[in-house]
């Protein structure tokens, strides 16, 4: 495969303007200055970039958007009278990341593609679409396909699709009046010969990503571990309520029983192998588990 470095020198150079132009015209701007931890830099409040030191990849978070989710969307999950002390008001911070990961010795990855459109993280970081060799989609929901198209086209020209066989099985089961089902007839449309599908548990890219179900949320929600980093999908829809109460389901949650389940054994295996957590809702890119 072509070895395409342009991407990082893009992201790596748009991360220098950016930390200048916060320096020099702090007053203009809402970028914070850049601050460093160890391995991971936060750029600023929709970028942080982290180096894992395993698999001597680049991890690069992006914000697509930033959100709230409702707090009535919890209600009914678990316990509404807890939910109401744990968060006050109408709504949690929550945000739509996607991540773009960089092996050294290629390929160039992104982990979804968020919701899209002209504020999304593609126009906004500077990224060339064309060097984008592949997409893992944790699953099929819009906020996780969106950035694929521009219009009825491939935003991605040269990127192959990659989901689980079960997640790509259950699309049989959805409504056909459903506005998804035409997205995704789109993206499959566009991305035609392009689209791969994987067993559960399958080695990616020459064993530099390691797929891991999780079911629950979708009947083929899938995670991602690069090294030490677990790209963790919609594992978490409210990084503050359900990292500390993961009994707490969002409606989102096709099946609550088994994605409490789920949940409860993916923060334990974050928190027993060290891993940075990486998830699509959180407002925190990495977030490490005490």
């Amino acid at each position: 495969m072509k070895k395409r470095n342009t991407l990082l020198g893009g992201i790596l150079a748009f991360m220098v303007l950016m930390t200048v132009a916060c320096g020099s015209h702090h007053q203009e701007s809402t970028v914070a200055d850049s601050t460093q931890t160890d391995s991971i830099t936060v750029v600023n409040e929709r970028v942080t970039v982290m180096h894992d030191p395993t698999s001597n990849a680049t991890i690069i978070g992006l914000q697509d958007k930033a959100t709230e989710q409702r707090v009535d969307l919890f209600k009914g999950s678990y316990n509404d009278s807890l939910l109401a002390a744990l968060i006050p008001g109408e709504g949690a911070r929550s945000a739509i990341n996607v991540f773009l990961v960089k092996f050294p010795d290629g390929p160039t990855v992104l982990f979804d593609a968020g919701m899209g459109g002209e504020e999304g993280f593609m126009s906004l970081h500077q990224m060339k679409p064309e060097e984008v060799d592949a997409v893992c989609l944790t699953h099929l929901h819009p906020d996780h396909i969106g950035g694929l198209l521009a219009g009825d086209k491939a935003l991605l020209p040269n990127a192959t699709l990659y989901l689980s066989q079960t997640e790509n099985a259950s699309v049989s089961q959805w409504d056909k009046r459903s506005p998804l089902l035409a997205t995704w007839n789109k993206i499959q449309k566009a991305y035609a010969g392009r689209i791969e599908t994987f067993a559960d548990n399958a080695a990616l890219f020459d064993g530099k990503v390691l797929s891991i179900p999780a079911p629950g949320h979708t009947p083929g929600h899938t995670l991602f571990r690069i090294g030490q980093c677990l790209i963790a999908g919609d594992i978490v829809h409210s990084q503050d309520l359900q990292l500390e109460h993961p009994e707490f389901c969002a409606r989102y949650d096709q099946d609550p029983t088994t994605a409490v389940a789920t949940r409860k054994e993916i923060l334990a295996y974050v928190q027993n192998n060290h891993l940075q957590l990486c998830g699509a809702h959180c407002y925190e890119m990495f977030v490490s588990l005490k």
